[in-house]
């Protein structure tokens, strides 16, 4: 090892540090040697739960090494944080997102306090950082108002995969003081709160923010979000739609509303997860969401609006905790979306960003 120049080193450690973290700790604890040469790559890529010690820790040391090493500071290109709490995130879920984040936690905690330490490594790093996942918790806007995720921008950022919080009126992108605030950004992965009556922040905002985005994927999209879906997708209203009277028809929007997409893949929610719709048969109202939606992806390819749009198959119930409800918090699907963020880390981002490996949804012959 000591005969390899430097440069070649610090290839060899970034190749190995791809894990979100373990493979850096190692380094640092092998010998003396191999930490100073890791010391630019050990922070490649990381994964954090957002607990405050845990943030508090790791933004400690970072800042001392990039103190003691000034010409090769450690920089964390590919982040993945984790809020705990939001595996609980459906349960006594408080109306206002100021109030989770004032809840009081296990030590003294509280979410305020996790906020504003995973925010201030957020903007530590920024510069640097090139893929990033981000739990709901960071996307809401601070009840405090002394730091703000939306405050610093993310000129290097390309590929973002967010939990997008139930209540997107407190939507940090809403109050955002820099514009755009993800420049350079080409894939977005949006996944959505697992209750269907969970709408969706107009893309016109999401395109504000990243205008250059090319490939965008919407988990648990909830499917009574059909007039944000429309103008996404850029189609005419649904010409079958069930009821007494026919929809008023309107032709399709002058301009889409985020539209930079030229790839889109949505995965709706499982059919046990349908709150909030009207009385009635619930399978039928269900199926007849989903056909509108597949309606409009097969209009949009038909018209050749995007490069390629594809409805997903909803994720069957065996990869669920529960046998009756799948969540964007169950272990499994947690699991499916670090696999991602690596794949990205290790591969860049590839023609599987969209479907992740998952089946399209098939198609109807009877329509």
């Amino acid at each position: 090892m000591e005969k390899l120049p430097v440069e070649t080193l610090f290839q060899i450690f970034q190749l190995a540090c791809t894990d979100g973290g373990y493979t850096g700790c190692s380094l640092s604890q092998t010998s003396r040697a191999v930490r100073a040469a890791s010391h630019p790559s050990r922070f490649h890529s990381v994964a954090l739960s957002t607990g405050y010690i845990r943030l508090e820790s790791f933004i400690n040391l970072h800042q001392k090494l990039c103190l003691v090493e000034n010409d090769t500071r450690p920089r964390v290109v590919h982040l993945h944080l984790h809020d705990d709490e939001e595996d609980r995130e459906h349960i006594n879920q408080p109306a206002s997102p100021s109030l989770r984040l004032a809840q009081p936690l296990a030590g003294g905690d509280s979410l305020v306090s996790r906020y504003s330490q995973a925010v201030r490594l957020l903007h530590l790093i920024a510069a640097d950082l090139v893929s990033l996942v981000l739990p709901s918790s960071l996307m809401i806007s601070s009840p405090t108002g002394d730091v703000q995720l939306a405050d610093h921008p993310f000129p290097s950022l390309k590929a973002l995969i967010v939990n997008v919080p139930f209540d997107v009126h407190s939507s940090a992108l809403i109050t955002a003081a820099v514009s755009p605030l993800f420049p350079a950004l080409t894939h977005v992965h949006l996944v959505m709160a697992h209750r269907s009556n969970v709408s969706l922040l107009p893309f016109s905002t999401w395109y504000t923010h990243a205008p250059q985005t090319t490939h965008l994927r919407i988990s648990f999209c909830p499917l009574n979000a059909r007039s944000e879906m429309r103008h996404l997708l850029g189609t005419p209203t649904y010409p079958y739609r069930m009821g007494r009277r026919p929809p008023p028809a309107r032709p399709p929007p002058a301009m889409r509303s985020w539209p930079s997409v030229r790839h889109v893949a949505i995965q709706p929610v499982p059919d046990p997860d349908i709150l909030g719709l009207p009385c009635g048969n619930m399978g039928r109202i269900y199926w007849g969401l989903r056909s509108e939606l597949s309606w409009m992806v097969e209009w949009a390819n038909t018209e050749a609006v995007f490069e390629s749009a594809r409805v997903l198959e909803p994720r069957p119930s065996r990869f669920c905790s529960s046998p009756t409800r799948i969540s964007r918090s169950s272990p499994e699907w947690r699991v499916d979306v670090r696999a991602a963020w690596e794949r990205v880390v290790t591969h860049g981002v590839d023609s599987d960003w969209l479907t992740l490996g998952e089946e399209d949804e098939p198609s109807d012959d009877s329509e």
